[in-house]
C-alpha cells in the first residue's frame, strides 16, 4: 500500500505481536441489509405469533382435508354413477362444453379435433373397439383406458366430473359423420341412443 492509502484508513493504537489493528468499517450495503432483515424478521415474527398467521403444519393439515373432502365426493361420483344418471348429467350444456375444452386438450391429438380418429379410433360412428357404447362403457373406458389399443388410463389425471364431462361430449357427437373420418373399427353396437 501507498503512503496515500494508508491515510485513508484509520489505524487504532492496538498492536499485537507486531501485527497492527485497523479501523475497516462495514460497507454500508451491509448495514442496510441487517436493517432488512431485522424489519423483516419483526415483520414476520408478529404475523405469524401474535397476528395468527397459519403455520406450515396448519396449511398442510388444511390442504389434507380438502384432500380427503375431494376424493371422498370422488368416489361418491364414482359409485353412484348408473347408465340413468348419466343420461340425465349429458343433459348439462355446461358438461358438453367443458368436455369439449377437456378433450381438445387431452384426447384430440389421438381421436381427431372432431373425433374423426386419427392413432385413436372414430368416435362418431356405432363401432366400438372397447365396451359396448353405451354411457356407463365410455366413462369406464376413459377411467381405465385400454391397454390393449394403446390408449392410458385417465382417473390418475382426470377428475370424476371431468371424466364425465369428456364422455358427455363424446356422446354428443355420434353420428356427426365428420369429414375425413377413419374407417370403422371395432364391434358394431346398434342401440346407442342419442
Amino acid at each position: 500500500m501507498s503512503d496515500n492509502d494508508q491515510s485513508d484508513i484509520q489505524t487504532e493504537s492496538h498492536s499485537y505481536d507486531g501485527i497492527e489493528e485497523q479501523n475497516n468499517p462495514m460497507p454500508d450495503w451491509w448495514i442496510w441489509l441487517f436493517i432488512l432483515c431485522v424489519i423483516f424478521s419483526s415483520i414476520y415474527w408478529l404475523h405469524y405469533q401474535v397476528g395468527g398467521g397459519q403455520s406450515q403444519r396448519e396449511e398442510y393439515e388444511k390442504a389434507i382435508a380438502r384432500f380427503t373432502k375431494e376424493t371422498k365426493d370422488g368416489a361418491a361420483l364414482t359409485i353412484v354413477d348408473s347408465e340413468q344418471s348419466l343420461i340425465e348429467y349429458m343433459k348439462n350444456e355446461s358438461a358438453v362444453r367443458g368436455g369439449a375444452e377437456m378433450f381438445s386438450s387431452k384426447c384430440a391429438m389421438c381421436h381427431g379435433e372432431n373425433l374423426e380418429g386419427k392413432i385413436g379410433p372414430n368416435l362418431t360412428d356405432q363401432y366400438w373397439t372397447a365396451g359396448n357404447g353405451s354411457r356407463m362403457a365410455i366413462v369406464h373406458t376413459i377411467r381405465k383406458g385400454s391397454a390393449e389399443k394403446g390408449m392410458p388410463p385417465w382417473e390418475s389425471m382426470l377428475k370424476p366430473n371431468e371424466i364425465k364431462n369428456v364422455a358427455a361430449f363424446i356422446y354428443s357427437k355420434i353420428g356427426s359423420n365428420p369429414q375425413n373420418a377413419k374407417a370403422p373399427e371395432g364391434n358394431q353396437v346398434k342401440n346407442v341412443e342419442q
